[in-house]
């Protein structure tokens, strides 16, 4: 049997990378991404597998087949985790494809790392600390002001992309926000999106 590909729709990557396992996304949250958890499927080809919360009705994965989308194997999760002693015990993986590598896939996916080609290495060359701080809006409120300052003046002196002044600003306390909308304000903006 040909190895196949392991695919799940994590949307949450974002919050478990800020909040770690304190996160838990909201009850209309977990209710969309239910909804959506099998859109990797059209990302899959023959043989390939996606990890869901409950597997799409025979009469859906029909009417994907009448509409030329051949569908994967659908393989649902036991309270979340991989059932150890499921379809997939025995297989060999080809490749794992979440979403987004972040805490969370690594946590679902681990029971498959040691048979997936590049294993572990895989997961943290896609995943870690330093991958981690790009999810971070203070990182690239950060960065933009680096690029900024290697292109002042630019053609004509004119300013490249935005001003500088007009990059985030990381806050961390209640009245940190409102100075940083206050000054905001003051350069004659009234609406601000925090």
């Amino acid at each position: 049997m040909e190895p196949c590909d392991v695919f799940v729709f994590n949307p949450f990557a974002e919050g478990y990378i800020a909040r770690g396992a304190a996160f838990s996304p909201v009850k209309h949250q977990a209710i969309l991404a239910g909804d959506l958890a099998n859109l990797p499927q059209f990302l899959c080809r023959p043989g390939d597998v996606v990890l869901l919360p409950k597997a799409p009705s025979a009469r859906f994965r029909e009417s994907l087949s009448r509409a030329g989308f051949p569908p994967p194997e659908f393989v649902e999760l036991s309270q979340g985790r991989i059932d150890p002693r499921g379809s997939l015990a025995n297989r060999k993986i080809g490749g794992l494809r979440p979403w987004a590598w972040g805490p969370d896939s690594i946590n679902l996916l681990e029971p498959l790392l040691a048979r997936a080609d590049g294993g572990a290495q895989v997961a943290k060359r896609r995943f870690n600390d330093g991958i981690a701080r790009l999810y971070s809006k203070a990182w690239s409120a950060s960065f933009l002001r680096q690029v900024l300052a290697l292109h002042r003046g630019g053609v004509g002196g004119e300013t490249w992309l935005c001003p500088e002044q007009e990059t985030g600003v990381a806050v961390d306390t209640l009245e940190d926000a409102l100075a940083a909308i206050a000054a905001i304000r003051g350069r004659g903006h009234a609406r601000v999106v925090v």
